[in-house]
């Protein structure tokens, strides 16, 4: 038995009455097929997600031409700092 699911059980032991912890245990033995299947797909969902996540290269799937803005300066690039901060102009 995992750790945090004895850590619950102990705390639902300490907690709750006996009538309580009785109608837990019914209920998870009535629907525990149900809770597993939705506790695996979520384990697969979070597996494939970790898995899609490492394979995509963010680098790889910029497209500058998307994302580039046209300002109408030629020497932006060399005269950032001039049209950014009021700096003179580079030569």
């Amino acid at each position: 038995m995992t750790e945090l699911l004895q850590q619950t059980l102990n705390h639902i032991a300490q907690h709750q009455t006996q009538a309580t912890q009785d109608a837990l245990a019914a209920f998870l033995k009535k629907h525990l097929d149900e809770i597993i299947q939705l506790a695996e797909k979520e384990m697969s969902e979070a597996t494939n997600e970790g898995s899609s996540q490492n394979e995509i290269d963010p680098w790889e799937a910029l497209d500058i031409d998307d994302i580039a803005v046209d300002t109408g300066i030629p020497d932006f690039a060399k005269n950032y700092k001039h049209y950014l901060y009021g700096t003179p102009k580079q030569p």
